[in-house]
């Protein structure tokens, strides 16, 4: 046994020794039970406090609800670490069943803080069993209950416990959901620890999105919050994530770097399934490398650790069972000695207890008869003065409260006119930008079948449609400027101007030159501000030749989507379909906005041959992105795919009722998050 152990057991059961209090004895057994971390010893501990529970239970002082509510509290206490020792030995039903029976206990007494621990358990056996949806439920309604009752960083944990199971099975907007809660909490509290952990869990998210720059800005955060801690594990676990994501990339360089760095971290540390894994990232850098000397090291160091893992654990166990047991056994024979002993002297201490707490009953009651009756002496005197006073004060009220109901009526009816005023304005705003958009007639003139759905957030939107034309080439795009309402409506009328002038300027442009002149054209509208402003537009931007059939496509992010039966389109990617019939294939728009951007590019310029009865479709992502359905989730560009092709063979105008009436009933009740705009064209 430790001397720390040895130390907290004789000091402990000194005061258990002396004591007769009951539940203070149980609370002494209990300090035992949570401070030693000596698993062979806490466990027997945790026995007595079980047992010495069960006694009390029969107690006749079981009547006294708040000593009976302690008692039952401690003996589902013991239950629960039964059922976390049953765990961590690897009994996972018998860890469940003592849980599920401690939360029922606790559900009996309403012990808030007991039931979420309890709930948060029984989410860690199913996490252990790999019984996610499960898990997820319990940690669920664990939160439910934290949030009432528990201190922000319990909550933040549980947030990233959830986001991170959420991360496992690959559904990486619920993880960054409830990652970013969790944030929001860690930095509301700052708690540096659950901040860490957080941009720790982002960094991982991203990573696994592809996304490495925001995945390397997220373990770097985590990285300086946890060295300021001296966390180190929490350091190596960041290092190790950046080493294996650079390996991805092939910098091969980079990724050495810092599994270096991680590999020092947990040597020193002396984490040994770590060192394995910092190890086998070495060895792959050494490996494509081509330095065989240096990958042989780390491939047999990789090695070791892993049979060490396997090793020093059995090792441990046993020499934990040898050194632990003499004493043990000798600590259990004198508490359990002393408490046989004193059973009689607690049974005539408690009838004892019993006659004390009567006559303090009656004492009580006969002191507190006579204060009520003095207050209420009191209370009356005091009331007959006071209603005297009170209708003076009455009648002055009324005057000054049909004073302030005046007042409040004049600033109420100025309120309503300001409103009105603000209203009329948007309005007029929402009238100005209609007319910006191209008109019914000029749709139906320039491409005959076709349609557009176009429903804004708010009156004024951020997206909008836009087109012309030069002798036998019709030019038409969706764009979806920053924001959405008043300041996206803005951004909208500057972007649409600047192709109105394009077309003007240029002489016959391709869809990359507008996009490149209306860049110029933004930047230079917005560098005239005494702010750095980076707003501009995702855009897709097509010139079709209505007597060839070509079309020439570039964009920003935005992409092109084209629905044909050729299962294979010159330029496209591997296409969707459903039914091997009928293809959609997509082009991807340029990675960079129309607007300023750090790493601006030529936008790239396609161009297709296309035949009669292909279909175009552009759109803004504001359809595939609304929350909704069942689960309350994004529709996603997947299931928006699937839409288009089920109702590709319907008319234009036929599409566009069948998409609308999808959009409202996907919806449902939730907030529309976007304005929508989809482009729809039949050759």
């Amino acid at each position: 046994m430790e001397g720390d152990d040895a130390i907290l057991i004789d000091s402990t059961l000194e005061k258990y020794h002396v004591t007769n209090n009951d539940t203070l004895r149980l609370n002494l057994l209990n300090h035992i039970v949570e401070n030693s971390y000596n698993d062979w010893i806490w466990p027997a501990y945790n026995e007595i406090l079980k047992k010495e529970s069960e006694r009390l239970l029969g107690d006749t002082r079981m009547s006294n609800a708040i000593w009976s509510n302690k008692i039952v509290s401690m003996y589902a206490l013991a239950i629960n670490n039964q059922g976390y020792l049953d765990y961590y030995r690897g009994n996972i039903q018998n860890a469940l069943e003592k849980y599920q029976q401690s939360l029922k206990i606790k559900e009996q007494i309403k012990d808030s803080v007991g039931i979420a621990q309890a709930l948060n358990n029984i989410g860690g056996v199913f996490y252990s069993t790999g019984n996610y949806e499960k898990s997820i439920t319990y940690f669920k309604k664990s939160l439910h209950i934290k949030k009432s009752v528990a201190e922000p960083k319990v909550i933040a944990t549980t947030l990233s416990n959830i986001g991170s199971i959420y991360n496992i099975l690959d559904e990486l907007d619920s993880a960054e959901h409830y990652f970013n809660e969790s944030l929001a909490i860690s930095q509301k509290d700052k708690n540096k620890e659950s901040l860490a952990l957080s941009y720790h869990n982002l960094g991982s998210l991203h990573s696994k999105r592809g996304d490495t720059e925001l995945a390397h800005l997220f373990f770097l955060k985590s990285i300086r919050l946890s060295e300021a801690l001296n966390d180190y594990n929490m350091v190596a676990g960041s290092y190790l994530l950046l080493a294996k994501m650079e390996v991805e990339k092939g910098e091969l360089i980079q990724a050495e770097i810092y599994a270096k760095r991680a590999l020092a971290l947990v040597k020193e540390l002396g984490f040994p399934a770590e060192i394995g894994d910092a190890s086998e990232v070495l060895l792959k850098v050494y490996r494509e490398k081509g330095e065989y000397k240096k990958a042989l090291e780390m491939y047999d160091q990789y090695i070791s650790m892993k049979d060490s893992v396997m090793s020093t654990q059995i090792k441990n166990d046993l020499e934990n069972q040898q050194i632990t047991y003499e004493y043990e056994k000798k600590a259990l024979a004198d508490s359990l000695k002393y408490v046989e002993e004193n059973r009689v002297n607690i049974a005539m201490i408690a009838e004892q207890e019993a006659r004390i707490e009567k006559n303090q009953i009656l004492t009580y009651s006969l002191i507190i008869g006579f204060l009520l009756l003095l207050v209420i002496s009191i209370i009356i005197f005091i009331a007959l003065k006071n209603i005297r006073k009170a209708k003076e004060i009455i009648a002055d009220q009324k005057v000054e409260v049909e004073k302030q109901h005046h007042l409040t009526e004049q600033q109420r009816e100025k309120l309503a006119a300001k409103n009105e005023e603000i209203l009329d304005s948007i309005n007029y705003a929402k009238r100005l930008q209609e007319g910006m958009l191209p008109a019914e007639e000029t749709r139906k003139q320039l491409l005959p079948n076709s349609f557009v759905l176009y429903l804004p957030k708010d009156i004024v939107a951020g997206d909008f449609y836009w087109m012309d034309k030069i002798e036998d080439t019709v030019y038409f795009a969706v764009a979806d400027c920053t924001g959405h309402g008043v300041p996206g409506a803005f951004v909208s009328i500057i972007c649409a101007n600047a192709m109105d002038h394009a077309m003007l300027e240029l002489n016959k442009p391709s869809p990359a030159q507008i996009l490149e002149q209306v860049t110029q054209s933004v930047i230079q509208a917005f560098e005239k501000s005494d702010h750095q402003i980076k707003d501009g537009m995702d855009i897709a931007l097509c010139a079709l030749n209505t007597k060839t059939l070509e079309l020439q496509f570039s964009g920003a992010y935005n992409p092109l989507w084209i629905v044909t039966d050729r299962s294979t389109v010159s330029g496209t990617t591997s296409p969707y379909t459903i039914d091997e019939k009928i293809y959609l294939h997509e082009i991807k728009g340029t990675k960079q906005p129309v607007g300023k951007y750090s790493f601006k590019k030529d936008f790239e310029q396609h161009t297709i041959q296309l035949t009669s009865g292909d279909q175009i479709y552009l759109t803004s992502d504001g359809y595939p992105d609304q929350f909704g359905g069942d689960k309350g989730k994004k529709l996603k560009y997947k299931n928006f795919k699937h839409l288009i092709l089920t109702y590709s063979h319907l008319q234009g105008q036929d599409q566009k009722q069948q998409l609308s009436k999808y959009f409202k009933d996907w919806k449902k009740d939730f907030e529309q998050l976007d304005d929508v705009c989809v482009i729809g064209v039949r050759l």
